[in-house]
């Protein structure tokens, strides 16, 4: 299920070994939008961030009242450079909702869509906002 790198240093590859390209270049500080599937590079060291897709899915819908917003968990996959795939969830109502990654700090800012009660959420439908300090 995870991502592997390739042994000899070459593009990232996902478990198929098809080579990801990444559909985010961002900054350090910049706050980017991520589509499940999609890769973010970011920086000058190689930081790279894959979207997995979201492992649990609890949170309130946006058209009924509950006592507690609920959660969601990003599944993340996060490497530097040559090291293998780490993967990391990140969660929109509970810890942790950041982690601390190579001397980066990776922050979930918020997923979308939001539910609703009547409806259920595509997977591929979900982009999560992220941003990299």
């Amino acid at each position: 299920m995870g991502l592997i790198a390739g042994a000899c240093g070459g593009a990232p590859t996902d478990d198929d070994g098809e080579p990801l390209a990444a559909t985010v270049d961002a900054r350090e500080g910049d706050t980017f939008r991520l589509p499940v599937g999609g890769m973010a590079r970011v920086g000058r060291d190689g930081l790279l961030i894959a979207f997995r897709g979201v492992s649990t899915e609890s949170r309130c819908p946006t058209d009924v009242t509950c006592v507690w917003e609920g959660d969601a968990a990003v599944r993340l996959n996060v490497t530097v450079g040559r090291m293998a795939w780490r993967p990391i969830d990140l969660h929109t109502g509970i810890d942790p909702r950041s982690i601390e990654f190579q001397g980066h700090t990776i922050r979930l800012v918020s997923l979308e869509p939001s539910p609703t009660s009547d409806e259920p959420i595509d997977p591929a439908r979900y982009v999560a906002t992220l941003r990299v300090d």
